[in-house]
């Protein structure tokens, strides 16, 4: 389907909360899933996969994650992305190569204003997510830790558990992201130091 969500966003949608709850239904999702190609669609059903708990998708997001996806264009950044949220909800301590391949990379994927009260007179400043912020955050759920804890104060209050695990969907790359580089290099620092820490366990 090369027109992609435009075309494809209707598939899945009625009454989606009770579909997913069916294993049939999962195992739909999984193979249609697998057979799209446009990155709009992927970025949106990767997701939905997470919110509803489809693990099925799993072997799809770490293909896609290592980038062995066989296509005819270059899929965005926030694709890759979006696989790796499913590799966080899904995967194992293993995955977490999939996540490091990306821990350097500067490209912006979301720019937010801040919310709460603005002095008079000021503009508000812009929380700045990067490739690199959303890959080490969601690292981070992977290993079933708050990112908050870590320096990630956006994410502050949104951890939370679901069947012993971080659950990914909570969680927008805003989250991850930082007004200021000198936070985001002592809260990378702080959750590489971290990662190293449970290698050596």
């Amino acid at each position: 389907m090369k027109d992609g969500w435009k075309r494809e966003g209707h598939v899945f949608m009625p009454d989606r909360r009770e579909w997913a709850k069916s294993p049939a239904m999962k195992r739909i999702f999984t193979v249609w899933h697998t057979r799209r190609d446009a990155a709009d669609t992927l970025d949106r059903s990767f997701h939905g996969a997470v919110f509803h708990g489809i693990e099925e998708v799993l072997p799809f997001a770490r293909l896609i994650a290592e980038d062995k996806f066989p296509r005819d264009r270059e899929f965005p950044v926030k694709t890759y992305l979006a696989a790796l949220a499913a590799v966080a909800q899904f995967g194992t301590p293993a995955d977490l190569p999939l996540f490091e391949k990306w821990f350097n990379d500067k490209t912006e994927v979301e720019r937010v204003r801040t919310t709460g009260t603005i002095p008079l007179g000021e503009e508000a400043k812009p929380v700045v997510a990067q490739a690199r912020d959303y890959a080490i955050g969601l690292a981070v759920l992977l290993r079933n830790r708050d990112p908050d804890e870590l320096g990630f104060h956006f994410a502050v209050k949104r951890f939370e558990r679901q069947n012993g695990r971080a659950f990914v969907a909570r969680f927008e790359p805003f989250h991850f992201g930082f007004h200021e580089d000198k936070d985001r290099d002592a809260a990378h620092k702080a959750a590489k130091a971290w990662f190293a820490e449970q290698k050596s366990k």
